[in-house]
């Protein structure tokens, strides 16, 4: 069942719209995610390139010093972004103090998640049977999660999700508790993914598809349910804020927010309901959202009078 848009409500009439900054020669920054505290975003310019940018001047953002290292990625920040955490030469956890430290002695690992306090990190690595997943701590060390690729991290660490490759596509997991297993899904579902996790792994958010459709969905005690679709047909969420109640994602290359709820809101009309101008842009997709009070982060990528732009957001909501 796919929910009906109810009243999604934006506070006040407060809003910011930043274009993330490009740097000369490169391709435009493509924003993949966003600090708890919504004042880092980092991403790429391009595959193997990565940046980190905090509200003025963007950086080009290598983590590993050797100079051998190229696929170098940045995935996912702790909530105040001094801990970041994605590929080079294999997965890393960078500190802003310290610099990177690499994950367990594989090179084809690959870290997409870190807790908000940036001791856990979750991730894949290919090993001689195919993918598995990992979770780091500085407690436990590397530990493998065999078969089940885990894609984010809760924010207490206590839980994670991924996506699954079986025989035929793939299926959102969970874990938690040390235990793996396949999420819930609606009759007649082909595939499902599961891309971002809130505190406690209360809220999963993701997509499913079936013959016809693929629907941003949530995950929440135990049950799938389907987002609204303000009329698309291909809806993902992407990202989930820290306590569950608000989500982004995009419609058919539209960038739409969620409430918990099930309401939905395009991106473009939460802005202008705020007072803020669009024009010129067209937003494709939320990669990052973080909430702090009434107050929330946004980040993904767009088009900007016709160019490739990356974009960070402020709006005040209830």
């Amino acid at each position: 069942m796919i929910l009906s848009s109810v009243v999604f409500v934006v506070a006040g009439f407060s809003g910011k719209l930043v274009q993330i900054p490009k740097v000369a020669g490169l391709p435009a920054p493509h924003p993949y995610a966003i600090s708890g505290d919504g004042k880092t975003v980092i991403g790429q310019f391009a595959p193997g390139n990565p940046f980190i940018w905090r509200g003025s001047d963007i950086s080009r953002f290598r983590p590993v010093s050797d100079q051998n290292v190229l696929d170098h990625y940045a995935q996912a920040a702790s909530f105040d972004g001094s801990i970041i955490v994605g590929k080079g030469g294999g997965a890393y956890r960078w500190k802003r103090s310290s610099g990177a430290e690499r994950l367990g002695k594989k090179i084809d690992a690959f870290a997409y998640g870190v807790s908000a306090d940036g001791s856990v990190v979750v991730g894949q690595v290919q090993t001689a049977k195919g993918l598995d997943g990992f979770v780091w701590s500085p407690k436990s060390g590397f530990e493998i999660v065999p078969d089940y690729p885990l894609l984010s991290v809760s924010p207490d660490g206590s839980s994670a999700c991924g996506i699954r490759r079986v025989k035929d596509g793939v299926e959102a997991i969970d874990w938690r508790q040390g235990l793996a297993q396949t999420l819930p899904v609606p009759p007649g579902t082909t595939d499902s993914s599961a891309y971002g996790i809130s505190e406690n792994g209360l809220v999963i958010v993701g997509s499913v598809t079936n013959k016809s459709a693929t629907s941003a969905c949530i995950w929440e005690n135990e049950q799938c349910r389907t987002l609204s679709n303000l009329g698309s047909k291909d809806t993902t969420a992407r990202a989930v804020t820290y306590d569950g109640t608000y989500i982004g994602g995009y419609a058919d290359e539209e960038a739409i927010v969620w409430q918990q709820n099930g309401s939905a809101m395009k991106l473009s009309g939460m802005l202008t309901k705020a007072g803020v101008s669009v024009r010129g842009w067209k937003f494709e997709s939320v990669t990052g959202i973080a909430r702090v009070k009434n107050t929330l982060f946004l980040t993904g990528w767009a088009h900007y009078n016709g160019k490739e732009a990356g974009f960070w957001v402020t709006l005040n909501v209830s």
